[in-house]
Parts: structure tokens; C-alpha cells; sequence
């Protein structure tokens, strides 16, 4: 199962998505995108709900396939 962070970079590189943009986009800095990307952090529903607004995507796109256990804080 993916989690919603491997989503989210998939979804960046697939459509060649800069991180640092994607990062300002969102609010948060650099280095939390990355610390998000290599497990370090989770990605906040605040943000999640900034990315699919922006983007236009439905949170159901990730919600299919994620883990039930899997808790976003926001």
C-alpha cells in the first residue's frame, strides 16, 4: 500500500512538478517537503486539502489503496 506522502511525490514527478514550488504552494518549507518524502513527516490534512484545492484533484485520489491505520494530523 502507498501512503498518501508516496502519492504526493508520485503525483509531483509524474507531472514534473518542482519540489521547492510544490513546497511554497502548500506552505511549508524545503526541507519539511523532504523530511515528509523520506518518512520523516507526515503529510498534514491542512496541506493535503491546499495541494488537491490547487491542483483540483478529490482526496478520495488519495485515499484509495492507504493504509486504514494511516492518521493525517491537521
Amino acid at each position: 500500500m502507498s501512503t498518501i506522502e508516496e502519492k504526493v511525490h508520485s503525483y509531483l514527478k509524474t507531472n514534473g512538478i518542482n519540489h521547492r514550488f510544490f513546497a511554497n504552494l502548500i506552505g511549508i518549507s524545503p526541507s519539511n517537503l523532504s523530511e515528509m518524502f523520506r518518512g520523516k513527516r507526515k503529510m498534514k490534512a491542512t496541506e493535503l486539502i491546499r495541494f488537491c484545492e490547487k491542483y483540483n484533484l478529490n482526496l478520495d485520489f488519495f485515499k484509495e489503496n492507504t493504509s486504514d491505520s494511516e492518521v493525517v494530523n491537521g
